[in-house]
C-alpha cells in the first residue's frame, strides 16, 4: 500500500502509471488482464474505477470542461441545426423542417 507522500511524490503522466498506482493503493486483485510494461495491469485500475464512482464522475467532468464535442446531435434538422420535437422555424431551410421525426 502506497503512502501519501509516495503518491505526492509521483509525477503520473501516463495510464500506465495510474495503473501502477491502482495497484499501489490495493486494486491489485485478480483478474490480471492486459498487462503493462512497468508490470501493472489496466484490471487493476478498472477494479479502482469500479469501486471510486467519484473517480469516474471526475473523470467525466475534466471530459465536459476540456474536450471538443459536435454543437448538434445527430438527431437534429440539417437545415437550420435546432434538436428534433423543437418545432419549424423560420430559418430553416431543410423541406423536413424541424419537427421530423425520421
Amino acid at each position: 500500500m502506497a503512502s501519501k507522500r509516495e503518491v505526492e511524490n509521483r509525477s503520473i503522466r501516463n495510464s500506465e502509471q495510474l495503473c501502477k498506482l491502482a495497484e499501489d493503493l490495493g486494486y491489485g486483485g485478480f483478474p490480471h488482464q492486459l498487462q503493462n510494461n512497468n508490470g501493472a495491469y489496466v484490471s487493476s485500475l478498472t477494479n479502482f474505477l469500479n469501486d471510486n464512482p467519484g473517480a469516474i464522475e471526475a473523470l467525466v467532468e475534466w471530459t465536459l470542461e476540456n474536450c471538443d464535442f459536435d454543437e448538434h446531435s445527430d438527431l437534429c434538422c440539417p437545415g437550420c441545426g435546432c434538436e428534433e420535437g423543437e418545432g419549424i422555424t423560420e430559418g430553416c431551410n431543410d423541406p423536413m423542417g424541424c419537427g421530423r421525426t425520421e
